[in-house]
């Protein structure tokens, strides 16, 4: 059978997973498995005893059909799903971490949250710099996205479509549009 394509060995699709039927207590294990390539490691990082991760390494090569973590020559080596899970569960845990920190008070001074807003390029000219300023005083541990609106009739691109800008302070500035 494939690693983690079908379960029948090759004719019946894998089922899709339903997010109401996942441990998502796994998800930390899961990065911090990866991340080290280490059981014992990984639970040192969790908190948790050796067993543990073990037990938690057995259980997402249950639910993936896939070893996730492969011994060679001494040492955990990841599998191609494993490589391709480490690259996506950092910003998954990352995204869980921020929506279980929000709040219903906002205090602009400590937050860490991320703004996107969408501008007509006239308007990025002409309030850009001074919006940039207004919200690196505000709150200097934000991110404000600034994604340039394009009227997709005279452009022929296609509806919705935005360049868009990352400021992350202290860089402060919003780049002038090309």
């Amino acid at each position: 059978m494939t690693p983690g394509l079908a379960l029948d060995g090759g004719t019946m699709p894998r089922p899709v997973a339903h997010l109401a039927n996942l441990d998502l207590n796994l998800l930390v294990p899961l990065r911090e498995l990866l991340r080290e390539r280490s059981v014992t490691r990984a639970a040192e990082r969790l908190g948790v005893t050796q067993p543990a991760a073990s037990a938690a390494l057995s259980r997402l090569r249950r639910h993936f059909g896939d070893e996730l973590l492969v011994r060679d020559r001494g040492e955990y080596t990841m599998t191609a799903l494993g490589a391709q899970l480490a690259e996506q569960v950092g910003p998954v845990c990352d995204a869980a971490e921020r929506l279980f920190a929000a709040t219903a008070d906002f205090d602009p001074a400590t937050s860490e949250r991320e703004f996107t807003l969408v501008m007509a390029d006239y308007a990025i000219v002409v309030m850009g710099e001074a919006l940039s300023q207004v919200i690196a005083r505000a709150a200097p541990r934000a991110r404000l996205h600034v994604r340039q609106h394009e009227d997709d009739t005279a452009r022929g691109t296609g509806p919705g479509a935005a360049r868009a800008w990352s400021c992350r302070w202290p860089d402060r500035g919003i780049p002038a549009a090309p």
